[in-house]
């Protein structure tokens, strides 16, 4: 420990800052130290995550700054347990990396800045400062107390919507597949886009993501063995694919009846090697669809790119198309482009007899919506 001298440096109601440094290389962390010593921080020393760990049990923190590689371990592991352990503690990574992987972490990790190795002591300061005003307001800190109340799988339900395949001539429709929706069961969050929001703000959409593919598992024995399951993944899942296929272990023996449908809250060209882990999840049998074509940010080149077993047509382009010859002729040259590169094409949001024979004269046959059913907790 660094006993301080001038008070500089971050400070928090009149007190001495409390900084956390976890780093395995002796000679930095020293140096390090050296620095935040001379800003009249007290500074508490790790270099293992238990070590941390064990100092984030016992101590107020209010900053933390990790090293993005230990030995053997990682330093995000520090990082998110602070969220729970202290989550008034401003986290901070450091790293030498240049690798887009770790940046995703970083947000995905809900870290408040990353320190790019090497560094001066301005810089430290800088980030420190930089860092500080991005920490949880008490509002914030509100929210991520609900969240992790709302993030329970005691409290997350599942609804099933039925995905049929239409026909014209009078024949009979089927359900080909069900399309699993989560459902929160929490005063806060009882809304599934809020529950998503705030767990992008407070990096918890892989602990949301995990109990979505738990759900989807049990859900998946509940409907016909004939029938597929499509199952929504963010974004952020697939820039951690390890845990994405960890998570993914429960539905692995029938993945060729899983779809999962990746839904575009934000560019998911700025994952790293997204096409590797794609194909890493083809491998174990798993198909793809990309969801809401038709809006997003670049929904027809992540189909080019992606090259998804599934699209699914956004309702936007699906209400009232009897009504619209230009929604009609984009639809029937959607329908054409999924029949020249074996694409299934599904229409969502269909609500009227009038909207299914417009969609079946542009030729699709999949289709989805209150038409048929509403999303339903209870078993097919």
């Amino acid at each position: 420990m660094v006993i301080p001298r001038v008070a500089s440096g971050i400070h928090r109601g009149g007190k001495i800052s409390h900084v956390l440094v976890v780093e395995d290389d002796a000679l930095l962390l020293r140096s390090v130290a050296r620095m935040l010593g001379s800003g009249g921080h007290v500074v508490l020393e790790a270099t293992d995550v238990d070590t941390a760990l064990g100092i984030a049990r016992q101590e107020d923190l209010d900053v933390a700054l990790v090293d993005y590689q230990l030995r053997r371990e990682s330093g995000m592991e520090v990082l998110g347990a602070l969220r729970h352990l202290a989550p008034g503690c401003t986290r901070i990574l450091m790293t030498g990396l240049t690798d887009g992987a770790v940046f995703v972490d970083a947000i995905n990790g809900g870290v408040h800045g990353v320190l790019r190795k090497p560094f001066s002591r301005e810089q430290l300061f800088d980030a420190l400062l930089r860092s500080h005003s991005e920490v949880d307001s008490p509002s914030d800190h509100e929210e991520r107390r609900g969240l992790d109340d709302a993030i329970d799988p005691a409290r997350m339900g599942m609804a099933l919507q039925p995905i049929v395949r239409a026909v014209g001539g009078g024949d009979p429709e089927r359900i080909v597949a069900y399309e699993a929706l989560l459902r929160p069961r929490h005063p806060e969050f009882g809304s599934p886009l809020r529950l998503l929001d705030a767990a992008e703000r407070h990096g918890r959409v892989h602990d949301v993501g995990g109990i979505v593919m738990r759900l989807a598992t049990e859900r998946l024995r509940r409907i016909p063995g004939d029938a597929q399951l499509f199952v929504n993944v963010h974004p952020a899942q697939l820039g951690r694919p390890r845990v994405l296929l960890a998570d993914l272990e429960g539905l692995s023996h029938a993945a060729d009846r899983v779809v999962l449908e990746i839904t575009e809250r934000r560019p998911i060209d700025e994952i790293e090697d997204l096409a590797g882990t794609v194909a890493q999840i083809r491998e174990r049998g798993f198909s793809f669809a990309v969801d809401d074509l038709g809006v997003g940010y670049s929904s027809l080149a992540i189909v080019a790119d992606l090259g998804p077993e599934y699209v699914k047509l956004d309702m936007s382009l699906i209400r009232n198309i009897h009504r619209s010859s230009r929604r009609t002729r984009l639809v029937q040259s959607l329908q054409r482009f999924g029949d020249q590169t074996d694409i299934k094409v599904v229409a969502e949001g269909v609500e009227t007899p009038e909207e299914r024979e417009a969609l079946l004269e542009c030729g699709i046959r999949f289709m989805q919506g209150y038409f048929w059913a509403r999303p339903s907790e209870t078993t097919p």
